[in-house]
């Protein structure tokens, strides 16, 4: 009995004194954070990537053109200023294009709205070089046939670059590459009208995977809008544990400020997004 006695003390010694138990979750929760989950793309490093090649195809254009026109005529001097202003053209062309905002995922997957804005804000960037030459007076430094082979091969290169982009992103898209596995926090009506919003979206890359929500059934059905509750936040942290989730949405209302700040201090120990 003693050996007992003093097995169980030696036990309870050596477990931490703050030692917390970890959520069970639920055999619904269980069930869908054992479905498989593939590696996905990030949409941060896509979008960089695909900034990138931009970048180095337009000042591959630029230098492109002006070997083939500009550099014969001139007896094979290379002129530096080209290659210069070809570098400078495609940072400009870049930050056009990020204002347009067509380096997000469902631009990369619809490219006819992507492509008329690149078109635009292309259109500006040589409407803006030309303007400069023009008052700075560097005419005689430019041959207008490099700018405006300059002008129509690149624009031309860009549109097919992003049709062959949104053919890639379509199929990353139908193999899940581009999902991003969402959880939402609050249930109720909130939670309901935003299930319900999401799914009407017809271009969206958000895969609704899992309900939690602290209240209980009488303020948070266990069934909201079609999707079973699979438990609480601290059950949302251990779930997080054994599958990939990427984005979480909150569905409390913002005057529920203490509420959402007690949850987030349980969430920020994942690696996900989270919005409200």
């Amino acid at each position: 009995m003693a050996d007992v006695n003093s097995s169980r003390a030696h036990a309870a010694a050596a477990r931490p004194p703050f030692a917390k138990a970890t959520p069970t979750l639920s055999p619904a929760a269980r069930l869908v954070a054992a479905e498989p989950a593939g590696a996905a793309f990030s949409p941060i490093v896509l979008a960089g990537l695909v900034r990138l090649a931009e970048f180095v195809l337009i000042a591959t254009i630029g230098v492109g053109v002006y070997f083939a026109h500009v550099y014969p005529a001139h007896a094979h001097q290379f002129d530096w200023h080209y290659a210069a202003t070809a570098l400078a053209i495609a940072s400009a062309a870049v930050i056009c294009f990020q204002a347009a905002d067509i380096y997000q995922v469902h631009a990369f997957r619809n490219p006819v709205n992507a492509i008329a804005r690149m078109v635009v804000a292309w259109s500006l960037v040589f409407l803006a070089a030309a303007a400069l030459v023009f008052f700075a007076k560097l005419g005689e430094m430019y041959s207008r046939v490099w700018l405006a082979g300059f002008f129509g091969v690149g624009m031309i290169a860009i549109a097919g670059f992003r049709l062959c982009l949104a053919s890639a992103a379509r199929i990353w898209t139908h193999t899940g590459r581009l999902d991003r596995r969402t959880v939402i926090v609050g249930g109720g009506e909130p939670g309901a009208s935003l299930i319900h919003a999401l799914e009407a979206q017809e271009d969206t890359d958000l895969r609704l995977v899992g309900l939690f929500d602290d209240r209980g059934e009488d303020r948070s059905p266990v069934v909201c809008a079609g999707h079973q509750k699979l438990g609480t936040v601290d059950d949302l942290v251990e779930f997080a544990r054994r599958t990939r989730v990427d984005l979480v949405i909150f569905s409390l209302p913002i005057s529920a400020e203490t509420r959402i700040l007690e949850m987030l201090k349980k969430l920020w120990v994942l690696p996900v997004d989270i919005r409200l």
